[in-house]
């Protein structure tokens, strides 16, 4: 029982450190805010901060890690038969994550996020998409993963400004205008 409570307050605990940065970091860049900062605007002592995290970089990276792998489970439980196309599906997904999570997701895929973050959201569709550029049109790995680049840098400009401005688009039609403007990328490779 008593392990049961732990647990319980643990989860609470983490769960204001990490409401307490996104707050912060609505504010400032995370290299501006201290661990003080950081447990007074969550009302808890240092001490309990570091029982759980070794600095406020851990707590992003660990919010992080919660994020990629929260999308990973969530596009290895669903159903590829919603849309024609599987990287259609697969941006819907994360576009519906997004949205679902919009307060966290503008800071952590803002300027002031962390890039590598970013990149690692959308490569996890790399795999599938470079593999279906490869067979479906016949272009050489090395140049499938060029526009696959090219591509996730400029959706991650989409993605920013689509939380900026209130996420008037619903994720279907994010997804869709990615699809769209990756194909513009695709054709001039086709042979």
């Amino acid at each position: 029982m008593k392990e049961q409570k732990n647990d319980r307050r643990s989860r609470y605990t983490k769960r204001f450190l990490k409401e307490s940065l996104i707050e912060l970091m609505e504010e400032k860049p995370i290299n501006k805010i201290s661990v003080s900062e950081l447990c007074e605007k969550a009302d808890i002592n240092r001490s309990t901060f570091y029982n759980h995290y070794s600095d406020q970089y851990d707590l992003l990276q660990q919010m992080e890690e919660e994020i990629i792998d929260d999308v990973n489970t969530m596009l290895a439980d669903c159903e590829y038969q919603k849309y024609d196309s599987k990287l259609m599906q697969i941006l819907a997904y994360i576009f519906e994550y997004i949205r679902d999570n919009s307060r966290a997701c503008r800071i952590l895929l803002s300027e002031q996020g962390d890039v590598h973050f970013q990149r690692q959201i959308l490569m996890i569709a790399h795999e599938s998409y470079v593999t279906e550029l490869v067979t479906r049109n016949r272009l050489e790995e090395d140049t499938a993963t060029d526009i696959y680049l090219f591509i996730v840098n400029g959706s991650i400009g989409l993605i920013q400004s689509w939380l900026k401005n209130g996420m008037k688009k619903s994720a279907h039609e994010m997804a869709e205008l990615i699809v769209r403007l990756s194909g513009g990328c695709v054709a001039p490779f086709v042979r």
